[in-house]
């Protein structure tokens, strides 16, 4: 689990740092205080850097000696690479790419445990479609954030996304634990539950905030709460496995504070 850690974080970054080397001439004229327009990094500097966590993150994948998390890390960099180099552009694609990365990033967490018998497991595949929608619909408010602009109806759509996803893998876990003669763990299934009713509400007093004509300052602000209500959803998905995965949520809601009191001084990616 700790190589896919690592290998999920590596592979964000590389993503992070891709992405400004593919946007550096609309940086230049959008947003020219980013590190490579500004001069504050050095394009050949940041491909090296690039390269560098692209090789670690492949490495630290195929150290897992899960074949499946490889191919996974794999296609995870694909999608990355997709987004950045070929996807960009596109309005109504771009969301969905960057969804499939999440999704792929949960799936990757899933193939050290079990292999492919747990990629393909119904509940696995739930939670990573929940992630793909929420991240696809936050993805659809962030294209507003240079620019004053009315973002509409679209603005409900991490709350709905949320409210369904959570909802159907609710009702798989039931299911599952019904099919396998296991007894309900209502402890688990209640934080859970209230995980989830806490990143749906989240989510939708952040798209509350969008009303009316946005500056390009609230909705950048709107979006990174939103991308740090992730940070709960995966609480909620970890208390869903029961004893052990409890403590896993407690993590992550640490984090989830820690991770407020960062964005007051850095961007919430």
């Amino acid at each position: 689990m700790a190589g896919a850690a690592c290998a999920s974080v590596l592979l964000y970054a590389t993503g992070l740092i891709q992405n400004d080397l593919a946007g550096a001439a609309r940086d230049a004229r959008q947003r020219p205080d980013r590190p490579i327009p500004s001069g504050a990094v050095r394009r050949k500097t940041a491909a090296a850097v690039m390269w560098l966590l692209t090789g670690s993150a492949l490495l630290v994948a195929a150290a897992a000696n899960v074949m499946a998390a490889f191919i996974l890390a794999v296609a995870l960099l694909g999608l990355i690479s997709l987004y950045n180099c070929v996807t960009s552009g596109l309005r109504v694609v771009r969301p969905v790419n960057m969804g499939l990365c999440r999704g792929a990033s949960l799936l990757l967490g899933a193939a050290v445990v079990g292999g492919w018998p747990a990629v393909t497991h119904p509940l696995v595949l739930v939670a990573a479609a929940t992630l793909t929608l929420y991240v696809a619909s936050v993805t659809a408010i962030a294209a507003n954030e240079t620019a004053e602009v009315r973002v509409g109806w679209v603005r409900w759509a991490p709350a709905a996304a949320l409210a369904a996803g959570l909802t159907a893998v609710m009702a798989v876990l039931l299911c599952a634990q019904i099919v396998a003669g296991r007894g309900v763990n209502f402890v688990a299934l209640a934080v859970a539950l209230g995980l989830s009713a806490t990143a749906v509400a989240g989510a939708g007093l952040c798209g509350r905030k969008l009303v009316g004509l946005c500056s390009p300052e609230l909705t950048a602000r709107t979006v990174g709460m939103l991308v740090r209500r992730l940070v709960v959803v995966q609480a909620a998905l970890a208390a869903t496995a029961g004893a052990g995965g409890l403590w896993v949520a407690a993590g992550l809601l640490a984090a989830w504070l820690v991770a407020g009191l960062l964005a007051r001084r850095l961007p919430s990616s």
